[in-house]
């Protein structure tokens, strides 16, 4: 029938892209068992966790617009064909990160979130998706053999300084005190050898003798 030769020819251009893993236009048209009923010349089903990189509730806004997809699988005895939109966003986002992590340069000031703690420093989640790390002794110049848990907490923004750039295996490493002055600098600057100054005793201990002593 003329009905079969549209389907056979649509099926036939939809198995072209399959190989290429082209992306295809189509529309969301509603909702079906386990995610979502979409049209891209043929009907073919959305999963619910290939909808978008992150659950998605409410996709009144997603029915009845255009919309990009690659197909997953092919299943021409059972007439069904499995697409993503997410697989669409992933390569979109990829590309937004690569973009933005060619254009960080060193010493660059940049903000970002406190996306992880660890033992040896925290990661920081930049513009576009960019992840560096903050080594445990890039963060204080002050507080020394603290667990980075106790100067900064998950998702927290902060602006750290880009310390060095590794393009081949795409790592940033980033401080957090640069972005401060350092108060060892500061206090040598305001005040010159020979200075009188008055203070509070905070602790005791055993040091090697030095050169001034009798």
């Amino acid at each position: 029938s003329r009905d079969k030769a549209r389907k056979m020819k649509a099926w036939k251009k939809m198995e072209k892209v399959f190989e290429t893993q082209e992306e295809m236009t189509g529309y969301i048209t509603g909702k079906v068992k386990g995610g979502l009923s979409c049209e891209i010349g043929v009907t073919a089903f959305l999963p619910g966790s290939q909808i978008d990189t992150r659950p998605v509730r409410d996709i009144s806004h997603l029915i009845d617009v255009p919309q990009k997809f690659k197909i997953l699988k092919m299943d021409l005895k059972r007439n069904n064909i499995v697409v993503s939109r997410r697989a669409v966003l992933e390569e979109m986002h990829k590309e937004v990160r690569e973009e933005r992590f060619l254009q960080l340069k060193l010493n660059d000031v940049v903000k970002g979130k406190i996306k992880a703690i660890t033992d040896y420093g925290a990661f920081v989640e930049l513009e576009a998706g960019v992840e560096g790390l903050v080594h445990v002794s890039e963060m204080s110049w002050t507080k020394k053999n603290v667990h980075p848990g106790k100067i900064v907490s998950t998702s927290q923004e902060v602006e750290v300084t880009v310390l060095e750039i590794d393009t081949e295996k795409r790592r940033v490493s980033l401080g957090l005190k640069q972005t401060t002055g350092n108060p060892w600098e500061n206090f040598a600057a305001s005040n010159p050898v020979g200075t009188k100054l008055e203070g509070e005793i905070k602790n005791i201990t055993e040091f090697v003798r030095s050169r001034y002593d009798s």
